[in-house]
């Protein structure tokens, strides 16, 4: 990694969410043709670099003070004049900060002290305004004729002193005012459940007199439970748990989770909280363990504020496992509890057991998921087996029926099912009795928008796919899906859109979301940027279907780039792959029209198989 001394620039649209809501095509579009006609044009002209961008943000690098101020001058008023026949409540306008400052430069990626007061700085920022901080001002103001108002000083986590910040101002403007220390965070004035009435308490303190505390949403890792009880098969019950945790997490708008692939990564590794934190890029860490002696449970839990190693809470809960349940929901609204004092969660907000009751069924199916996942055809059908097991333990169970959905469902789409047609029929059964059960949980929308996709029914699949986002909005697999569906409807912008937020909250993210990103980029006809990703995913060792799934894309884009000899070559190793693999098979795979039908032929071309 690399540490030097830069310009920061971080800006983000205001209000997105809510353009979002209104217009989500009439905003995606706008704000498409605001990069490619003003922001793109004018990052080029000042010698800026994108480091990092999210759906409605932008992390931008610049080898000067100047540069970043003439840019953000120039972009804030080309917006405002682009603005100018647009109603009000249609508008995107950003907000800037900029900062000079130490970086640490990761793969490209900018982190450290100088990104957090810039991002801290833009999030003081007016609608259409720029905030800089002081080593900024000494830098600009003998060489630019701005109107700079100084709003006083700052507190930021780490910086040993509080940073000057100054507005610069247009025609008019008035300066805003900084909030006063201890002010972020209203003390919590109505509890709803008694039980929670000491831990709201205590966390409103919390916050109160915590004058770091960064603007902008808490961003949460569980890390997986440690299994204490002497016996590798608990396993499946301390993942399980940290599992749900996470699943009841990511339901809530207010908080940012970091899926479980990523925060799964460092199991089993003696690594400092601070440093997973900064990896992950996150401001709370949740770990634990779980001890199981016969019907005996002890489970321990512990919030950490990951910024100083500071513990928010922690807990031991001694229970017979039939209680597991009342744990999990009862750790999860206290992190919620503790990561944002200004939030009553009641008993409304969280649904028990996540829709099983059945202690022996949630276990069948946190160990069936597992075996799922390998993509092995042994281990898959394994898994359907442990899951119709589960439903004979508890039949009424909305989340075993969205469970046993994705297994079917998966078996289809991997050609593991002895009748793919059968298996897709079942998987829809399963999955409209999930929404029927259980209409409170995104899993039955998510799994039904699923079967539609591989039916090729993608406007169905993206409705239902929107269900499932709006119960889990910060959940990165339904996120993902809903990119592939937008993609499928030849929507690449929104379908980008929808990708880059789930890599966002899901940093060691799996193969199939970068391949679904790739796959984004070739449909929308940037081919080299595609073969880039493509090759990028060839580094991690994909094995399996997967691994075919990559070189038959890479293939088709080395073909239409009339590179045959290397198309050819992928080809060959799609059916190393997956000796057994044809075009009839492939063609069962979900490609949109019209491109599936070129596709097969370029595949024909090129050697494989009917």
């Amino acid at each position: 990694m690399e540490r030097r001394l830069t310009t920061i620039l971080a800006a983000d649209i205001v209000g997105f969410s809510r353009l979002i809501a209104a217009d989500e095509e009439g905003t995606l579009t706008a704000q498409r043709g605001h990069r490619a006609e003003l922001i793109d044009p004018l990052l080029a002209e000042h010698g800026g670099r994108i480091a990092n961008t999210a759906g409605d943000s932008l992390l931008i690098e610049f080898p000067s003070a100047v540069g970043a101020v003439r840019f953000a001058t120039a972009m804030q008023a080309g917006i405002a004049e682009r603005n100018t026949d647009t109603p009000h409540d249609r508008r995107i306008e950003y907000r800037c900060g900029i900062n000079v400052g130490d970086v640490v430069d990761q793969d490209g990626d900018l982190l450290g002290d100088g990104v957090n007061v810039a991002a801290r700085l833009e999030a003081l920022a007016p609608s259409g305004g720029i905030v800089v901080s002081r080593s900024v001002r000494d830098q600009i103001r003998d060489r630019l004729d701005l109107n700079l108002a100084d709003l006083g000083e700052m507190e930021v986590k780490n910086i040993p002193r509080p940073v000057r910040a100054f507005q610069i101002l247009s025609d008019g403007e008035q300066a805003i005012r900084l909030p006063k220390k201890h002010s972020r965070f209203r003390p919590a004035m109505a509890v709803a459940a008694v039980l929670l009435a000491v831990v709201v308490g205590l966390a409103s303190w919390w916050f109160a007199f915590r004058h770091d505390q960064p603007v902008g949403k808490p961003s949460i890792a569980v890390l997986a439970f440690d299994n204490l009880s002497g016996d590798p098969a608990q396993e499946f019950l301390s993942d399980g748990l940290s599992e749900d945790i996470i699943g009841g997490l990511s339901r809530f708008p207010q908080v940012d989770v970091i899926a479980r692939k990523s925060s799964f990564a460092y199991k089993d590794k003696s690594i400092d909280i601070r440093q997973i934190a900064d990896e992950l890029n996150v401001q709370f860490v949740v770990e634990g363990s779980v001890r199981r002696d016969g019907d005996k449970l002890r489970v321990t839990a512990q919030l950490i504020d990951a910024r100083d190693g500071a513990h928010v809470w922690s807990r031991k809960y001694d229970r017979t496992v039939a209680e597991i349940f009342d744990v999990q929901d009862d750790i999860t609204r206290q992190i919620l509890i503790g990561v944002t004092a200004e939030v009553v969660y009641g008993e409304r907000a969280y649904v028990a057991g996540r829709g099983v009751k059945s202690f022996e069924a949630w276990l069948l199916g946190h160990e069936s998921y597992a075996l799922d996942q390998t993509n092995k055809k042994a281990n898959m059908l394994k898994a359907l087996d442990m899951m119709e097991e589960a439903l004979r333990l508890e039949p009424d169970s909305g989340q075993l029926h969205a469970w046993t959905a994705w297994r079917h469902a998966r078996l289809a789409m991997f050609g593991f099912a002895e009748d793919s047609g059968a298996a897709r029929a079942l998987a829809e059964k399963h999955a409209r009795r999930a929404v029927e059960l259980a209409p409170e949980l995104p899993d039955g929308y998510g799994v039904l928008a699923f079967v539609h996709y591989t039916l090729g029914q993608n406007e169905l699949a993206l409705e239902e796919g929107l269900k499932a986002v709006d119960l889990a909005p910060g959940d990165a697999t339904f996120l993902a899906l809903t990119g592939v569906y937008y993609r499928q409807l030849g929507k690449f912008a929104e379908s980008a859109a929808r990708l880059e937020e789930s890599l966002r909250l899901n940093p060691k993210a799996p193969l199939w979301i970068w391949e679904s990103r790739a796959e984004t980029l070739l449909l929308s006809g940037r081919t080299a940027e595609a073969v880039s990703v493509y090759e990028q995913i060839l580094d991690r060792n994909p094995q399996g279907f997967l691994a075919a799934d990559i070189r038959v894309g890479l293939a088709f884009a080395q073909e239409m780039l009339g590179n045959e000899a290397e198309a050819r070559a992928h080809v060959a190793k799609a059916l190393e792959a997956i000796p057994t693999l044809t075009l009839t098979q492939v063609e069962t795979w979900p490609f949109p029209e019209p491109q599936k039908g070129r596709r097969l032929e370029a595949l024909r071309r090129l050697g494989m198989p009917e």
